[in-house]
């Protein structure tokens, strides 16, 4: 199904279940029954195949039993092993600070007030039961529910409340998004609801999994998932953007329609304002050498130094989104609109009117944050303290190593301004060179001195997939167009597909581009198509069959330079005698090289270390590394003897053959 297929199959749903929801629930209820069903179905008869495989090896060992077993017993057993780690798939709790109510005594007085509301008919009377509840460093809140028995559920709920989130909203506001987030867990869902949310959320772990074999009895397993995962997250999606329809309604009823919308607000403001605060915070390396030790104090000041114009831009932006298939969570708009906010035609001119009412209500009532009316001091030292100290210890080395990168730069570019080198050389070490700053540069935020060295390589290749990458995406965050252009220009580099197809994702969306951001998903789901191809083409080297013809193999392609490079590295590998070289003849992306190295290892039977095979030949493909887009295998003459015959044949595919000792000693390099 494609992303279009999925949207029209998704939007139909929605209208059907806004009508009356039974039937969908009632056939979701079916799809999942008949996934429990075949996900038995495939187990039994995986786990029959290696028992008859077995039973026929030890009754009747020859070579057509020999063979059955590996025809048939090996991939039984793969899907087997692969349907057993499915069960097992572990759902961690989240992570924060522990709080309770001894500690946080007003916290909980307002979540069990909500807890109530959103579920009066708890036998208990106490409402939603929560097993813990913490705070996190992120600008989220949510109740995440983990399943003790993996896709059989039996859910215990953990409450997460983002300090960020705490520090930008008033009580009443935070009031309004528990309220949101209860009422997913609430008799206001239905139980058959909420269970098919969360057992959508399992399935999805679960094919994820077994989406990663490529046996053929996986593959037959796929084609089942091929139709019913698509149409259990499709039906699944649209039950779930209702009921965020019937939270949002609900937190309205409980903390009233203004509130609930300026909760909304507030959120969809804070949190473009907080990754822009952290931007500023991580370019600050270019002139502090040391990492802040207070960063979220650092951030509390900024999230409270939102600007108007700002403030204005990030609701405007957010206005223009269209509710679609990338969230269950609606566009504002339609958040807005559904809680009775809004009309239904508003338009933009009503959209911008709203953002300036609401900045200059929120600058009359300042009204105090949820995190001092409902935190005690101590609890919020306690809980700063623990993240600038964990943020610290994670951040302080890389930080400093940032820091003295950049300083380097810095000097190697005024050392090329000096030199005049980059307006008058254009060889590829030149152009190797800059983009070396460049990405140490762009690490460090130095996004300005980034942008000239990139157009500086642009002047000398203007095809230049990363200085390209680099343009387009910092002229986008400018807000300027031209960006586009420099993107697009590299869309088809497969390898950088997925982050620029990201990037316009993101730029048509704020921007209300809906026919570019239509045509943008049809071009997504050509390239899944062809990334398919070029994925299952590179896979392997077929060397022919009674089934398959033999791939085309060719004399490799690979820079001197390069080659010479790779050289260095092997002969570092005691282990490694020869090394040849050559290419897979492609047809998808065939301008991108698939090269196939076999190489020949002799291990010393004798030795106090003893090295196997299998390890010699993971550390060679771990030190290959080529600077070229390509895509590398690397096969030992041992486990691949015929391939290794067929690439040996010529000699001019040797690049590699281990010097004696006295010619070692003469180049100076250790035996």
């Amino acid at each position: 199904m494609t992303r279009e297929e999925f949207d029209i199959f998704v939007n139909s749903v929605e209208q059907q279940a806004a009508q009356n929801s039974k039937p969908i629930k009632g056939k979701v209820l079916r799809l999942i029954l008949l996934g429990y069903a075949c996900f038995s179905l495939f187990l039994l008869v995986s786990i029959f195949g290696v028992l008859i495989s077995f039973v026929l090896v030890l009754s009747a060992p020859n070579i057509i039993t020999f063979k059955v077993a590996i025809i048939v017993g090996f991939p039984c057993g793969a899907l087997a092993f692969s349907l057993f780690k499915a069960l097992k798939i572990r759902f961690y709790p989240p992570v924060g600070v522990l709080v309770d109510k001894e500690s946080a005594p007003e916290l909980f007085r307002l979540i069990a007030e909500v807890s109530r509301l959103a579920d009066p008919d708890n036998e208990n009377g106490k409402g939603i039961p929560l097993k813990q509840v913490m705070i996190s460093p992120d600008l989220n809140a949510g109740v995440t529910q983990i399943p003790r028995l993996g896709i059989f559920g039996f859910y215990q709920n953990y409450l997460v409340l983002g300090l960020p989130l705490l520090q930008a909203l008033s009580v009443e506001e935070l009031k309004a998004v528990l309220a949101h987030e209860f009422a997913h867990l609430s008799g206001h869902h239905s139980k058959t609801g909420n269970w098919i949310y969360r057992t959508r959320n399992s399935w999805e772990r679960v094919i994820y999994i077994l989406g990663s074999e490529s046996s053929w009895s996986a593959r037959l397993v796929s084609k089942f998932l091929g139709w019913f995962w698509p149409r259990l997250n499709g039906y699944a999606f649209a039950l779930s953007r209702g009921q965020e329809y019937e939270a949002d309604r609900f937190a309205a009823d409980v903390s009233g329609v203004a509130t609930q919308s300026s909760a909304l607000m507030k959120i969809e403001l804070t949190h473009p304002h907080c990754d822009k605060s952290w931007r500023e915070i991580y370019d600050s390396v270019a002139t502090i050498s040391d990492a802040p030790k207070d960063v979220f104090g650092i951030l509390k000041e900024k999230i409270n130094e939102l600007s108007t114009e700002d403030a204005n831009d990030y609701l405007t932006k957010a206005f223009r989104l269209k509710t679609d298939t990338s969230d269950t969570h609606p566009c504002l708009k339609d958040r807005l609109i559904s809680i009775g906010f809004l009309e239904k035609d508003a338009g933009e001119s009503e959209f911008e009117k709203l953002a300036k009412d609401f900045q200059q209500l929120r600058r009359g009532q300042e009204l105090p944050t949820a995190e001092s009316k409902l935190l005690t001091k101590d609890l919020q030292k306690k809980i700063l303290d623990h993240y600038n100290r964990e943020w610290f210890e994670n951040t302080e080395e890389s930080w400093k190593s940032r820091h003295d990168s950049l300083i380097k730069t810095r000097n190697e570019i005024q050392e090329l301004k000096e030199s005049g080198k980059e307006k008058s050389n254009s060889s590829d070490e030149d152009i190797d060179h800059l983009n070396e700053l460049l990405g140490r540069l762009s690490n460090t935020g130095e996004s300005d001195a980034a942008c000239e060295v990139a157009k500086k390589i642009l002047r000398l290749n203007p095809n230049h997939v990363s200085a390209n990458f680099f343009i387009g995406h910092h002229y986008i965050e400018k807000g300027n167009p031209i960006g586009v252009t420099h993107i697009n220009k590299i869309m088809d580099n497969p390898f950088h597909w997925n982050q620029c197809a990201d990037i316009l994702y993101q730029h048509y969306r704020s921007t209300g581009n809906h026919e570019e951001l239509s045509e943008l998903k049809k071009s997504c789901d050509a390239f899944d198509e062809k990334m398919e191809l070029f994925n299952k083409e590179r896979s392997k080297v077929d060397l022919g069959n009674l089934l398959s013809k033999p791939d085309s193999l060719i004399p490799h392609s690979m820079k001197a330079t390069q080659l010479e490079e790779l050289r260095k590295i092997f002969i570092k590998v005691k282990q490694l005698k020869k090394v040849y070289l050559v290419e897979k003849e492609t047809s998808v992306y065939p301008e991108i090289p698939m090269y196939v190295f076999s190489i020949l290892i002799k291990c010393p039977f004798f030795t106090f270390k003893p090295v196997s095979e299998a390890d010699v030949l993971n550390r060679v493909s771990q030190l290959i590394r080529i600077k070229e887009p390509a895509t590398i295998m690397v096969y030992s003459q041992k486990v691949f003897p015929k391939l290794h015959r067929k690439i040996s044949k010529k000699n001019k595919n040797l690049i590699f053959k281990r010097p004696t000792q006295k010619e070692l000693k003469e180049m100076d390099l250790p035996e």
